[in-house]
Formats: C-alpha cells, sequence, structure tokens
C-alpha cells in the first residue's frame, strides 16, 4: 500500500469515528417535584438544580414551595451520577435545602445507572417525614435518605 492510500483509510476511520460520536443516542431525564407540609406563611423561592458527574446540566425554574415545578435534562447514554438538590433563596442567596443549611430535612435525590432509555422521577419533599421518590424505576414510592 502506498501512502496516499494509507492516509486516506486513516482519515476515513477517523471520520466514520467523529460521524458515530456526533450520533450518540440522547437521553431525556424529567424530574416532577412537589412540597408537602409546605407553610404559606413562610413560603420561599425554590429551585431544582440538577449535577450530572458532578458538573451542573440544567436548572428549573424559580418557584414558591408551595407550587409544583418541573425541569427536563438531556444526557447521552451510558453510566452517569445524577445528584438532584432543591436550592431555596434565602435573603437574596441561594443555598441547597439542607439540614447542614438548617432546613428541616434535605431535599437532595442521588442515583448512578447506566441510563439506556428516556427516565422520569417523581420526587416528594414531605417537611414532616422526608424525601419520597416516585416513578424513579426502583424506588418507588419509598423513602429516600440522601446522606
Amino acid at each position: 500500500m502506498n501512502i496516499k492510500k494509507i492516509v486516506f483509510v486513516l482519515c476515513l476511520i477517523i471520520g466514520m469515528s467523529a460521524a458515530h460520536a456526533n450520533n450518540a443516542k440522547l437521553i431525556s431525564i424529567s424530574f416532577k417535584y412537589s412540597f408537602k407540609h409546605a407553610n404559606s406563611g413562610t413560603d420561599i423561592n425554590t429551585r431544582l438544580k440538577i449535577y450530572v458527574d458532578d458538573v451542573v446540566k440544567g436548572v428549573s425554574l424559580e418557584k414558591m414551595e408551595t407550587a409544583s415545578n418541573h425541569v427536563t435534562i438531556q444526557i447521552p447514554a451510558g453510566t452517569h451520577k445524577i445528584r438532584a438538590v432543591i436550592e431555596s433563596e434565602f435573603e437574596h442567596v441561594w443555598e441547597e435545602h439542607t439540614i447542614v443549611n438548617e432546613y428541616s430535612i434535605d431535599c437532595v435525590y442521588l442515583k448512578e445507572m447506566n441510563f439506556t432509555k428516556n427516565f422520569f422521577v417523581e420526587l416528594i419533599f414531605d417537611l414532616e417525614k422526608g424525601t419520597i421518590v416516585k416513578n424513579d424505576g426502583s424506588n418507588s414510592g419509598t423513602f429516600y435518605n440522601s446522606y
């Protein structure tokens, strides 16, 4: 084989690999969340921030704690570590809604798995009982401890 043919074959292989990488399957992950036993007299502004492999990939719109909310992100198919955490606005500063920050419960969801199809999670942050995970395929209707 001459050099031109070798270079041509290598370029062809590299081009096909790049095209395959650009066509990686994207998976949608949708979160719906609400608070239970939230006091309308002390209603606070909240949002859900989603980390994928420790990188922020999405943030929901801001809504009051007494209103349900949702957000959808897209990730490449494969194994990923998901962390979704409620942030609350306190004195114009956003902070994680966790016991460490003096909130009544940790509003955190953790999941690591191989994502091969679209994924839906419903979270209920019960301020009296803790976080309830519904419809995530493995913890349906069970309480979830984030730490």
